[in-house]
């Protein structure tokens, strides 16, 4: 690795480099966040209620977005945990002086809070205005002041929490005089927007609940959030409107976080603006060019760090932390990839999230929903169909965001919308939201949904899924429910894939295969069938198992040339293409592509009869492996066919896969006679058979 190129400042524990602070706003140095868009979005909440929340899962890039806000304004910056994100501890001590002064009368519980939490802000207020008389301060400065304190207390020999201890003092003056000094300070700052960020404000939501209760409905518990919410967005009564409170966080509740803005005050408030759009990395060589102004990597590191971690800023960041730190860049790709994916201790861990809920950490019910199933699917979605989960329902977004879930806003087109387009029922049930389900938003408006598509996310699930034992299984079990015959084929034909990777597990001669041992009794097997076939499977972890044309925009064309690393194991075609699924197979000396062509007969009521012809060896065109790694039709050449029928479908699929096909027979037979019974021709074939009986 090169050497640093240039200086980066260190985390307040003085024991690793903090890019979150490096080369922030001021001086010849440029917001790299989306601080003009903040900007704006502000302005609009200027006009409704001075409130904006930041919404957005961890590692999104929040906190730096709030820093350069406060390198552009002047403000005060709160946070609500300081372990882990510095700044003062002042938000963690109100809960004590409270609990120190609390009594029975829950509206006096709030007036005491409130009192505490002004104090919290006059404390800044007071500091600030003296700082501010040395004509060379900035915001910069200020900002740096108020989340790296201990360095500036290092230079002026003072250890202590400046911020804690003079609000703590404050908390004897008269609340009339607090906000009127308040209000005071505040006219200093009439001619630009005054800023309140509260980060890390899911802290909140759970102290000292029950200890204060709505304004407008006394029977609805609130915790401290509630007071302190209230007492931000509104620091003194007679201050000027030019402010923004903006709470900022992970794992946010949304529909609770309003519910606290709108009753912390007697007068509710409507319509609180989002922001979400934090942004995140483009492609490669948007890493490229912030790595490369820190140090120097190959261009396999680059593509690696991509790779791997493309979405959401913080992983990476993190990576380049480790880099400078000395660390080699794969052994620092490696480990946070494994601490993302695998690790079953780490806070940093999604993998411990969804362990934290059996081990009953963390609840499994949120709003009677099953946590757990909910991320069952969205790892079923991708690991079968390599597509991304979009989540409409608030609820759902609300458990997904806490760490696997990127928040946007969009307008998803709805059933309604597609048939425009499109005639097809399946389709248009795949493609499109359920509008009911997207309460509060509404159709034909942007909005809010949560994307699960990072790379590591995904792996966390299927990791933790898997060791479980739980993929297959469950989408086993989603067959054996489903009442509609073409989803059941459609469900088929994504866990068929399953089965197959275990058949050309590469540890069965060809000849031996439960499929083609019956063939090579009777047959020669074409001249490629050499030694044990295994299938042709990427080694990179994210990669998605299946691919569907369908749902993910993947073309049969990119499954051919791309290279067997860049590419799922198994692609399902567009239904126009002909076969079903196709994957590739290595035999001893060549490669060869398999298609396979999915029957369910709906005539036949068990499995006995559910593929029909015979296997058998024929001379037809093939597409093989052609000239610049290309694969291009050749005709006469030999292709090996294999059949599952009655006599080998036992030693084929195992016990569970039978049932379920016995099911599903069932189910389309079913199918078959309700639809005969609507035309009249069941009727008629009654009416025959009740004459042979005659």
């Amino acid at each position: 690795m090169s050497s640093l190129k240039t200086s980066v400042p260190a985390t307040s524990s003085g024991d690793r480099p903090s890019l979150l602070l490096h080369n922030l706003p001021g001086d010849d140095h440029k917001p790299i966040t989306r601080v003009s868009e903040v900007q704006s979005a502000i302005a609009k909440a200027k006009t409704k209620n001075n409130i904006l929340i930041f919404l957005g899962t961890s590692g999104c890039g929040k906190t730096r977005t709030c820093y350069e806000l406060l390198c552009e304004n002047w403000g005060l910056y709160f946070v609500a945990s300081k372990q882990g994100n510095g700044g003062s501890s002042d938000i963690e001590r109100i809960s004590s002086a409270f609990n120190e002064r609390k009594t029975q009368d829950f509206e006096k519980n709030r007036e005491i809070a409130v009192g505490i939490v002004r104090c919290a802000i006059l404390a800044r207020l007071l500091i600030l205005r003296y700082c501010m008389k040395n004509e060379s301060f900035n915001k910069q400065r200020w900002l740096l002041i108020q989340v790296c304190q201990n360095i500036f207390g290092k230079i002026y020999n003072y250890d202590d929490d400046i911020f804690r201890v003079l609000m703590l003092k404050l908390i004897a003056c008269p609340p009339l005089s607090v906000t009127a000094l308040i209000s005071e300070i505040y006219t200093k700052f009439d001619k630009e927007t005054f800023i309140i960020v509260l980060d890390e404000i899911q802290v909140l939501e759970t102290v000292d609940k029950g200890k204060f209760r709505s304004r407008t409905n006394e029977h609805e518990e609130r915790s401290l959030l509630s007071p302190i919410v209230q007492a931000m967005k509104e620091p003194a009564s007679s201050v000027s409107d030019n402010r923004c409170f903006i709470p900022c966080g992970t794992g946010l509740g949304i529909l609770s976080l309003e519910e606290v803005l709108n009753t912390g005050i007697l007068k509710p408030e409507t319509d609180i603006l989002k922001f979400t759009e934090f942004g995140e990395w483009q492609n490669i060589d948007d890493v490229k060019n912030y790595i490369s102004k820190l140090v120097e990597l190959t261009d396999h590191d680059y593509n690696d760090l991509y790779y791997r971690f493309r979405g959401r800023f913080r992983p990476i960041v993190t990576c380049v932390e480790d880099i400078i730190m000395g660390k080699s860049v794969t052994n620092v790709v490696d480990g946070n990839w494994n601490l993302l994916t695998k690790h079953e201790t780490s806070k940093q861990s999604l993998y411990k999230q969804l362990s934290g809920i059996i081990e009953r950490e963390r609840p499994n019910h949120v709003k009677k929903i099953n946590v757990l199933n909910l991320y069952k699917k969205v790892a079923l979605v991708y690991y079968y169909s390599g597509s991304p989960f979009l989540f409409t329902n608030i609820d759902q977004m609300s458990i997904v965001e806490s760490g696997f879930g990127r928040l946007r806003f969009v307008d998803p087109p709805t059933k309604s919308d597609l048939k425009k387009i499109c005639d097809d029922d399946n389709m248009l049930e795949i493609s499109s939201v359920d509008a009911e389900s997207m309460f509060p938003a509404y159709a034909g408006e942007n909005s809010l949904v949560a994307y699960v598509d990072e790379p590591f996310a995904i792996v966390a699930l299927s990791n933790f899924f898997k060791n479980n034992g739980e993929l297959p299984d469950e989408i086993l079990e989603i067959m054996s429910i489903a009442s509609n015959p073409s989803a059941c084929g459609t469900l088929w034909q994504t866990y068929i894939p399953k089965e197959f990777e275990q058949m050309f597990n590469g540890e069965v001669n060809v000849s031996m295969m439960p499929i083609f041992s019956e063939i090579a009794k009777k047959y020669d097997l074409p001249a490629f069938c050499i030694g044990s076939p295994k299938l042709v499977k990427s080694s990179k972890q994210s990669m998605p198992l299946t691919k569907n044309a369908t749902t993910s925009g993947y073309t049969l064309n990119e499954f051919f040339t791309e290279s067997s690393d860049e590419r799922p194991a198994f692609f399902i075609p567009d239904d126009r293409c002909g076969p079903d699924l196709i994957f590739f197979v290595k035999f001893e000396e060549v490669e060869v592509p398999v298609f396979v062509q999915i029957k369910l007969r709906y005539s036949i009521k068990t499995i006995a009869g559910a593929l029909t012809y015979p296997a058998d060896v024929r001379q037809e065109s093939f597409v093989t492996n052609g000239p610049n790694g290309r694969y291009e039709l050749r005709a006469s050449q030999d292709k090996l066919i294999g059949i599952i029928d009655q006599e080998n479908a036992s030693t084929v699929f195992h016990k569970d896969h039978l049932r379920f096909l016995d099911v599903l027979k069932n189910t389309m037979k079913r199918k078959k006679t309700d639809e005969e019974e609507k035309t009249g021709e069941g009727s008629k074939s009654k009416k025959k058979q009740k004459r042979a009986k005659k």
